[in-house]
């Protein structure tokens, strides 16, 4: 038993190895930060800090003068930055490393560097899912699908493009099944407080960074079985949560940051700002099956999921939480196991997923406006992995001459669906131009659905971007990203 576990280290050793060489060559170190506009202050921002010594962005006015997302611009004349500012914990410390090498800080530096914060983010993110797959697969299985999930989605062709806060929230949410599995299986007191501690920390981090997946960790609270678990819990999120609210003030003169900052301007200018509104059922089909912004295209695992949880994993018990909570009674979780984990680990990580997934579909702009399909789908990854993964070790099984739990047209859909992940996002790495389908009209739910106008064959005719832009200060000034 000992020689076997010892083989089976040295085979973990040696799969995360290749995980992360095989992520280093193919994110490809030096190409250009290739994200968009909404990302400009997160590039900059940690530079202003640690070189400038200000929280503003006002160094930059000068260069940055006329690029619209480059900041937001107060009345007062100060530039702050247009972006969630837990976005610092995630950037900071990775600029001061990288600044003990830089001598000048030019714009060229500035771009290279938010790429490679962006690919570390997304290789660690990588990484901390395949160690959580070992507890659902084997080591073969665990590393097909992480290399399916780091080459097949948007984690390749956002994630490792640059610094976006996506990409945070990924590797944070990763980090959260860690953590939601220690709660639904430890019994000692004093590691359920650890735990407690680590998700108070994580739920803290993403409402500071991307305040909107929130809807993806919040059914793990019901993992929280006693009071000092609830205690330990909030007092952790609360160290992360209150000084940014409190910042946010100060900077936006609004809790929610930049963000209600623009709620305002707007409102002020006449303008109706709607976030939802009743959309669902185009919203659900657009998500699905449209050619510019369809799971059909850039997700097509997706699909699969629905019907691979029904077969392979235990319901969800939406009825029997939301009575329990009707009765203020705590929602009592299954004790059983499936697939070498606790029924409520999959339950309430199916419930999350769920919950954001239905929130999406009434979502005005459901199809993620300039983006390279629906990106919005990328917050979902991490808590659907695991099911999918169930399909990759039915694939080892099969190759094992095992008996299968899928019929074999699933497990080849699987295999298909997971080269096209691959081809498409290889496609957005090569090309993340959004503005090649985008700059001549505005996404809406009709052009979403023209199959006339199809994003993919736009982006394939218009090459690569390599030496599209001739410098990155050109590239903002021109194009806006």
């Amino acid at each position: 038993m000992r020689q076997s576990d010892d083989m089976k280290t040295r085979l973990v050793a040696l799969l995360l190895g290749a995980l992360i060489l095989l992520s280093v060559l193919l994110y490809d170190p030096f190409r250009a930060e290739n994200t968009s506009g909404d990302t400009i202050s997160n590039r900059y921002w940690p530079v202003a800090i640690l070189e400038h010594h200000t929280y503003t962005l006002n160094p930059f006015k000068e260069d940055l003068q006329g690029v619209a997302y480059a900041a937001i611009f107060q009345p007062n004349g100060e530039w702050h930055p247009r972006s969630f500012l837990g976005m610092a914990l995630f950037s900071v410390p990775f600029y001061a490393v990288a600044d003990l090498f830089i001598d000048n800080w030019s714009h060229a530096t500035i771009g290279q560097v938010s790429r490679w914060n962006g690919m570390f983010l997304a290789i660690l993110a990588s990484v901390t899912l395949f160690l959580f797959l070992l507890k659902v697969a084997r080591p073969g299985a665990a590393f097909v699908s992480t290399l399916v999930f780091a080459f097949g989605t948007w984690h390749w062709s956002l994630g490792a493009q640059g610094l976006s806060n996506q990409v945070a929230s990924v590797l944070v949410l990763t980090l959260s099944l860690h953590v939601l599995h220690s709660l639904c299986t430890e019994r000692s007191h004093g590691r359920l407080d650890w735990s407690s501690a680590a998700l108070g920390v994580l739920m803290g981090l993403i409402v500071i960074t991307r305040p909107q997946d929130i809807y993806l960790m919040a059914p793990m609270i019901l993992a929280l079985r006693r009071l000092r678990q609830w205690a330990i819990f909030a007092a952790c999120a609360s160290v992360l949560v209150v000084p940014v609210v409190l910042a946010n003030i100060a900077l936006f003169s609004s809790p929610l940051g930049f963000g209600g900052l623009l709620m305002r301007a707007s409102e002020a200018a006449g303008e109706k700002l709607s976030i939802y509104q009743l959309n669902f059922i185009p919203a659900l089909t657009g998500l699905t099956l449209s050619p510019n912004r369809g799971a059909i295209v850039f997700l097509p695992l997706l699909l699969l999921l629905p019907w691979l949880w029904r077969i392979l994993l235990p319901g969800l018990p939406l009825r029997s939480i939301l009575m329990s909570l009707l009765e203020l009674r705590w929602p009592r979780l299954s004790a059983e196991r499936s697939f070498g984990l606790p029924a409520s680990f999959w339950q309430l990580s199916g419930l999350g997923a769920l919950l954001y997934f239905t929130l999406l579909c009434f979502v005005e702009f459901w199809h993620s406006t300039w983006s390279y399909g629906s990106r919005y789908l990328y917050d979902l990854l991490p808590l659907i992995w695991p099911a999918l993964t169930l399909g990759f070790e039915d694939l080892w099984k099969a190759a094992e001459g095992r008996r299968c739990a899928l019929p074999r047209f699933a497990r080849v859909a699987l295999v298909v669906f997971s080269l096209q992940g691959i081809a498409i996002h290889a496609l957005g790495h090569r090309n993340f131009d959004i503005y090649v389908w985008n700059f001549k009209k505005v996404p809406t739910d009709a052009q979403v659905w023209d199959f006339r106008d199809w994003m993919i064959a736009e982006v394939w005719r218009a090459g690569p971007n390599t030496e599209r832009w001739s410098d990155p200060l050109t590239r903002l000034r021109h194009y806006g990203f």
